[in-house]
């Protein structure tokens, strides 16, 4: 009872005429294409790291990533194109058999408050007001906030609420392999919820709508049965009609093989009120062929046709838990994911680091420590991606150049989805093997736009792309060019360089 009058003297205390006038468009612009979404680590977003060695270090008056030195930061995001922030966990985490010296984001000790190292300890104002702080200065500069919804408890909640987890035959608990700080969640079955763990969710989603944040992105929504989403769903929007579920989820997810967990599909989760998905194109590093993008984008379609209410997609190039694409092709990659994500009929995500073509490579990963909240001892890492396990300095790579080439492409976006409101996606068949293209023609509107790209990281191709009803009176109007298209009847000339993508446009023109 204590709690809920603290919360409702804080929600009075720090409303604002601005947050009351904010309408959370956020699915509107996941159904029109048009979400370009940051993932963010809140412990190094705007975190000060004074000496430069990677590690915040407090007794040296660094300062982590917290609530209000975020704010600071949100105008660069702003002008990078990004209109969305994805939160990783915001909740204390656990301590005990955890990894790193901070202890995983995702091994959560407690869902309903948020964790207080990412408070300014100099602020006059308690924590959740931070938060809402910021989440209005989110909103301000028209940037949306989704946070991550875990799905892991920590192994310290585990042994204060063990009723909560899942245990096997021998009433131990479930461990995933390599993760022995999490435990999972016994939500219960389709016939039977556990209600002790639902209450947990929904007195999360709670908090969450206190802080007025636009919706979630759900942390391996399969380990919960159907039920427990429609319930919980339902609730949340009939608290707000418009508050958005992500489901961190792709077609391509199987039922994990080294452990028996409960598991339902894609197809099921989304049916219980997801309004938005993964489209599996993390596998982009696999690419060789054109045929390579057009499955992709087609199996979506026809993934997203089966349902009767619209499901937006997320292109998740560049998910926050795979390799940073730097690590794989250099800058020629990144490039790629940036117009692929910028002109497929796709909602766009990028991981903060990669806008300048950060690696996530720390001297100290795996280090002993120089001091630890939890009881490892060593700076634990995983090479080549977001650190989430440490106290560390806030992504920044050595590709100043990509920040250009994101503003550039983000821009762009936002533009055709204006101009061209009905494009559809059509393949196109080249003169080479390696070398992809496609286009997004509006026949109402009467506007075309072409993408190239090649696969070939070291030969220069002169591409030839057949395309009925062109002449070379029609103007080509450049968007990412290095080599000026030439236009004949019927066909397209243009050089392209290894590993490049070119972007143009013809107005006045559809493909039928």
């Amino acid at each position: 009872m204590k709690k809920v009058f603290l919360l409702a003297c804080i929600l009075l205390i720090g409303s604002s005429s601005y947050a009351q006038t904010w309408v959370n468009d956020a699915l509107t612009l996941f159904n029109k294409n048009q979400a370009v979404v940051l993932t963010i680590n809140m412990r190094t977003f705007g975190a000060v790291d004074k000496d430069r060695n990677g590690i915040i270090q407090k007794k040296k008056g660094e300062v982590s990533g917290n609530f209000d030195n975020a704010i600071s930061r949100l105008d660069e995001i702003s002008a990078l194109g990004v209109n969305t922030l994805h939160l990783l966990p915001i909740n204390p985490v656990g301590k005990r058999r955890a990894k790193g010296t901070a202890g995983s984001l995702f091994a959560v000790k407690d869902l309903t408050a948020i964790d207080s190292n990412l408070g300014n300890p100099n602020s006059n104002s308690i924590l959740l007001l931070q938060v809402k702080d910021f989440v209005e200065a989110c909103h301000k500069r028209n940037i949306r906030v989704l946070v991550e919804m875990p799905a892991y408890g920590a192994y310290d909640l585990y042994l204060k609420k063990p009723r909560l987890f899942l245990k096997d035959k021998t009433r131990q608990s479930i461990v995933i392999p390599m993760q022995k700080d999490l435990r999972i969640f016994n939500a219960g079955t389709g016939a039977t919820l556990n209600m002790d763990v639902y209450n947990l969710y929904e007195k999360y989603v709670e908090l969450l709508l206190s802080i007025d944040v636009d919706g979630v992105v759900v942390q391996d929504p399969y380990l919960k049965p159907a039920k427990f989403w429609k319930k919980l769903i339902s609730y949340t929007k009939s608290q707000n009609q418009n508050f958005v579920f992500v489901a961190e989820m792709n077609k391509s997810q199987k039922r994990p093989k080294d452990v028996k967990v409960p598991y339902i599909g894609l197809r099921r989760i989304m049916n219980t009120g997801f309004d938005v998905y993964l489209g599996d194109f993390d596998n982009i590093v696999d690419w060789k062929f054109p045929e390579d993008v057009y499955k992709s984008v087609r199996n979506n379609q026809k993934f997203q046709n089966k349902f009767a209410n619209k499901k937006a997609v997320l292109a998740d190039f560049n998910l926050y838990s795979n390799v940073a694409p730097i690590m794989v092709e250099d800058i020629y990659l990144s490039k790629m994911i940036i117009w692929l994500s910028s002109t497929l009929p796709v909602n766009a995500m990028y991981t903060d680091g990669f806008q300048t073509g950060d690696d996530y490579s720390f001297d100290w990963a795996n280090l002993k420590a120089l001091g630890s909240t939890t009881d490892d001892t060593k700076y634990y890492s995983e090479r080549g991606k977001l650190d989430i396990y440490n106290f560390s300095r806030r992504p920044k790579g050595l590709y100043p150049e990509l920040i250009d080439e994101l503003k550039m492409a983000n821009k762009f976006k936002l533009q055709m989805s204006a101009d061209m409101p009905n494009a559809e996606f059509v393949m196109l068949n080249t003169n080479y093997p390696d070398v992809f293209c496609y286009a997004m023609t509006d026949r109402i509107t009467n506007h075309t736009v072409f993408v190239v790209g090649s696969f070939d990281m070291e030969n220069i191709k002169n591409v030839e792309i057949k395309v009925s009803g062109l002449n070379k009176k029609m103007i080509v109007k450049n968007v990412r060019n290095y080599a000026e298209p030439q236009l004949h009847r019927g066909k397209i000339n243009t050089l392209l360089a290894p590993a490049d993508i070119q972007v143009f446009e013809i107005d006045k023109f559809a493909i039928k």
